[in-house]
């Protein structure tokens, strides 16, 4: 029984640090040669963040 639980804590932290790392807190956005880097710590919600990162893309900037 302790194995068992030792396997699924082993899983359970590998999963978090996956979905974890897969979250984009930054993207680098690039607009007529210029590069800058937006991260969602300066946006209040993470709505907003997204909203300036379409608004960008909508203005012919390539975010990634």
């Amino acid at each position: 029984m302790k194995k068992i639980n030792v396997f699924s804590m082993a899983l359970a932290s590998i999963g978090l640090v996956l979905g974890l790392s897969s979250c984009k807190k930054c993207q680098t956005c690039s607009y007529g040669g210029d590069s800058y880097e937006v991260c969602q710590d300066d946006f209040d919600s993470k709505s907003a963040y997204n909203a300036y990162i379409d608004l960008a893309e909508a203005f012919g900037a390539n975010c990634k």
